[in-house]
């Protein structure tokens, strides 16, 4: 099941319901700030995820600051997605970490 196909959002929803407001151009989705998080109208349980992501260009900030986002299985678990560059944050705080799993409970 393909999530983004480059083109539109109508695989996800904000948490309300209503059609997100992040933006989509020239195949890619960008967050805008203030927009909130978006999760998938379907609710999946063992699957298999492909993410492809491009940390901002140029790039700015240092640690949890380079382009820092994630993607949340579950409403528990999130799976860093950031610039890693030089980043001397905590293990669980590099792209592809599941970050701060040892919280959760």
């Amino acid at each position: 099941m393909v999530l983004f196909d480059g083109t539109s959002l109508t695989a996800w929803r904000t948490a309300n319901g209503e059609t997100p407001k992040w933006k989509v151009e020239d195949g890619y989705v960008e967050v805008v700030k203030g927009a909130g998080d978006i999760l998938t109208r379907q609710d999946f349980g063992d699957s298999q995820l492909h993410i492809e992501w491009r940390t901002p260009v140029p790039p700015s900030g240092d640690s949890q600051e380079r382009g820092n986002s994630g993607v949340f299985l579950f409403g528990l678990y999130e799976i860093q997605v950031l610039d890693s560059y030089n980043n001397l944050s905590y293990a669980d705080g590099q792209a592809s970490a599941i970050y701060a799993s040892h919280h959760r409970s």
